[in-house]
């Protein structure tokens, strides 16, 4: 799918690959450079010169749409865990209903995803649930992770 968010992230240098080697100058590795030998032919040789990392984003970025934006859609996830406890029906004999459980929630506890897509859920997008939303997402919000707790009484 197509990340915006990740596109962002490599234009503003914030992404973990935009860090590369502590955000130091770098010569890539195993890169050539194209010389022109005049005679309309060309040789290569190897690359001498460092990536300035104040202009690392063009390095990753080469256009908007480019590859290192497009990142596998697939992961595991734990949407939601709850530990509920009910309590012992000779506990409730005196009370005025029948039973009592008492839970602890948690949602969006854990999420996995392949190592190129350090960016954000797949589940997330901001096209909306239709066929567009398979494509990808435009700078969409985070997942929200939340815990709460239930007591829920039986009359």
């Amino acid at each position: 799918m197509f990340s915006r968010t990740a596109d962002i992230l490599h234009f503003t240098g914030n992404s973990v690959t935009t860090s590369y080697n502590d955000r130091k100058p770098f010569i890539v590795p195993n890169s050539v450079v194209k010389i022109d030998n005049g005679d309309g032919t060309f040789t290569y040789e190897e690359n001498t010169t460092a990536v300035d990392p104040a202009h690392m984003d063009d390095y990753h970025r080469a256009d908007a749409f480019d590859r290192s934006n497009v990142i596998d859609k697939s992961f595991v996830k734990l949407r939601e865990l709850a530990l509920t406890y009910n309590l012992p029906s000779k506990t409730m004999e005196k009370m005025p209903f029948e039973g009592m459980s008492i839970s602890l929630i948690g949602r969006n506890l854990i999420l996995w995803t392949p190592v190129d897509n350090q960016y954000i859920d797949p589940e997330v997008t901001t096209f909306g649930n239709g066929i567009g939303a398979e494509y990808g997402e435009f700078s969409a919000s985070p997942t929200t992770r939340s815990y709460g707790f239930a007591l829920r009484f039986t009359l």
